[in-house]
């Protein structure tokens, strides 16, 4: 009597999540991280319980295999878990999606990558587009340097701002203000002013590095606050188009137009700019309107004493000016007729 052919089996891979044993044994066989997978080849010779609770030995529709969530059954004829030969671990969230009947997982790449470049590209465009418009502006706005190697300033930027302070105190925007002539300005207010602002000026080219070391030193020694080391075709550029904040963008837009005067002006005329938008007092502009307003008499006929009063007080001349009784004014007078003394050489350059 013919023996009745044995139908074959087929050999499943199972992979399922114990959470009993997982959790406590993380290195027993065939699983991986806390709630990792579990495999089983299924075999005639093993009970349906199998060794481990909730091992799954039947047969897995391919349809629960794409909703299975975290716990993956797979068909796999060599008996090897995709787990354990891929080392991903199953429990850690990480997604897998199956490729194909092999059993072959690729984890899933983070969806976050795909928005960073993007925002990258925005952003570099966004600045791109405001530094454009920034120098556009700064081109359309940008003082003609050049003309005022034959005309005079009609105004500047301090007296427009003083002025904007009385109408805002609710007076009069008036100022004392009367443009003359470089040859209409008494030598010794020149040396006084070189003396104290910028005692290299003929020889700097727009910047006096050694006055900033210099004005370094003689806040140490003297234990005061050093006094300001900008040259006096820094401070041309600040009166005429600039602000006295210490805008780091404002300080660049300085050096800018210092070096467009000193190339485009000669020394003399810079020098004499210098000595018509300089302010001398309270509402008080150029030199001019400080001899008159002051001593009663033009800027050609000062003396050196009163030359060292309207210099010292150009660091502040909302407080210091002649007729202050300011310690501080009345020792920077003396410095400068002391210094005045010394800088003999300087006769021969004003």
């Amino acid at each position: 009597m013919p023996m009745p052919k044995e139908e074959p089996r087929e050999s499943y891979e199972i992979r399922c999540y114990h959470f009993s044993e997982a959790a406590s044994d993380p290195g027993a066989h065939g699983r991986a991280g806390r709630f990792g997978p579990v495999t089983e080849p299924a075999s005639a010779a093993a009970p349906l319980e199998g060794r481990h609770r909730g091992t799954l030995l039947a047969p897995i529709s391919p349809l629960f295999l794409t909703d299975c969530g975290k716990g993956e059954v797979a068909q796999n004829e060599s008996g090897v878990s995709p787990g354990a030969r891929d080392g991903h671990r199953g429990g850690d969230g990480a997604a897998e999606t199956l490729q194909d009947g092999t059993g072959r997982h690729e984890p899933s790449r983070p969806s976050g990558c795909r928005h960073l470049f993007p925002r990258l590209l925005f952003a570099a465009l966004a600045c791109s587009l405001l530094l454009l418009a920034f120098a556009a502006f700064e081109l359309a706005t940008w003082p003609d340097v050049a003309r005022l190697a034959l005309h005079n300033p009609t105004s500047t930027a301090f007296i427009e701002r003083y002025k904007a302070r009385l109408r805002r105190e609710g007076k009069p925007p008036v100022v004392a203000w009367r443009w003359v002539p470089y040859s209409a300005v008494s030598p010794d207010l020149k040396r006084a002013v070189l003396v104290s602002e910028n005692i290299d000026f003929f020889s700097d080219k727009g910047f006096d590095f050694r006055e900033i070391e210099d004005s370094l030193k003689e806040a140490w020694q003297e234990k005061r606050l050093p006094r300001g080391a900008s040259t006096i075709t820094q401070q041309v550029a600040k009166n005429l188009w600039l602000n006295p904040s210490y805008n780091p963008l404002r300080k660049l837009k300085e050096a800018a137009l210092s070096i467009q005067l000193d190339r485009e002006l000669d020394k003399r005329r810079v020098l004499e700019i210098y000595l018509n938008v300089a302010q001398f007092g309270p509402g008080i502009f150029g030199a001019e309107a400080a001899s008159e307003a002051y001593f009663h008499k033009p800027a050609s006929a000062l003396t050196d004493e009163e030359a060292a009063q309207l210099a010292a007080g150009l660091p502040a001349p909302d407080a210091w000016h002649p007729g202050s009784s300011n310690r501080t004014y009345r020792w920077r007078v003396g410095l400068i007729l002391r210094r005045m003394e010394k800088a003999q050489f300087l006769k021969k350059l004003v």
